[in-house]
């Protein structure tokens, strides 16, 4: 049975750099602990999409073929090909790919049932879906997902900002007895405590992830810095931190 790890964060909070990393890390835990077809990411923000743009991301050189618009058909008819899933290029294993929307038009065409439907076609090719959301809670894509969602993983940023949008957010998911399945991530953690944030946020901080650009070679948001070798100092605790935060997101 498939398991839905939803990623939310606030604008710039670090959600997709966090699940990229996330993903590479749950692909890079070596054949047989996942099916064939073991990790899938999904692209799921329809208002600023940038997975597959991320750091040269793109499965193939026809970015308008991988995005979330052009399975409109395909989700209609109930499949899923080859080429609108895609294969990530990593050391290891790696994982699946599914682009976001770049037409913003064409996002407004997509409905619940799209997104309910491809989560159905996903889980039955992948054990694991980690999902990156848009920040607007109105999105079309953002309840259905929460709901379906096995673990709700909320990155949080140091900043006032950050925390005050987070603790928006979490009001009506708690209203609506989503708080079981929150998972709290301080990201940037040098630069605020965790009982803290956790204190503004009024939800307990389950892990906390190290600030890159402290790394002189900072390795850009988006990029894989999971996989980067050698491991500095800093990029080796973030490692770690990411790897704490892969088993806690597979928890039962």
């Amino acid at each position: 049975m498939s398991r839905l790890i939803v990623f939310w964060s606030p604008s710039g909070a670090g959600a997709t750099t966090l699940l990229l990393n996330t993903a590479a890390a749950l692909g890079a835990r070596g054949a047989g602990a996942w099916r064939a077809e073991g990790v899938a990411v999904a692209d799921l923000n329809l208002t600023t999409p940038s997975l597959a743009l991320a750091a040269d991301l793109l499965p193939h050189d026809r970015p308008l073929n991988a995005c979330l618009s052009r399975l409109l058909p395909s989700l209609e008819e109930g499949r899923l090909t080859g080429d609108e899933v895609h294969r990530v290029a990593l050391p290891g294993p790696g994982f699946s790919l599914l682009a976001g929307v770049l037409d913003a038009v064409a996002a407004t065409r997509i409905t619940e049932e799209h997104i309910k439907r491809m989560m159905q076609l996903l889980s039955l090719r992948y054990d694991l879906i980690l999902a990156d959301l848009t920040p607007a809670l109105d999105s079309v894509a953002c309840l259905p997902m929460l709901e379906l969602a096995d673990r709700i993983v909320l990155v949080v940023g140091p900043e006032i900002a950050s925390r005050f949008h987070t603790r928006r957010f979490l009001l009506p998911m708690k209203a609506m007895g989503l708080d079981a399945k929150f998972a709290a991530v301080l990201n940037r953690a040098e630069a605020s405590s965790a009982e803290q944030v956790a204190l503004d946020i009024d939800t307990p901080v389950k892990a906390v992830v190290p600030d890159l650009r402290q790394q002189r070679d900072y390795l850009e948001a988006g990029q894989i810095a999971y996989l980067a070798q050698p491991p500095g100092p800093v990029l080796g605790r973030f490692r770690t931190a990411i790897d704490t935060l892969a088993t806690l997101v597979t928890a039962p």
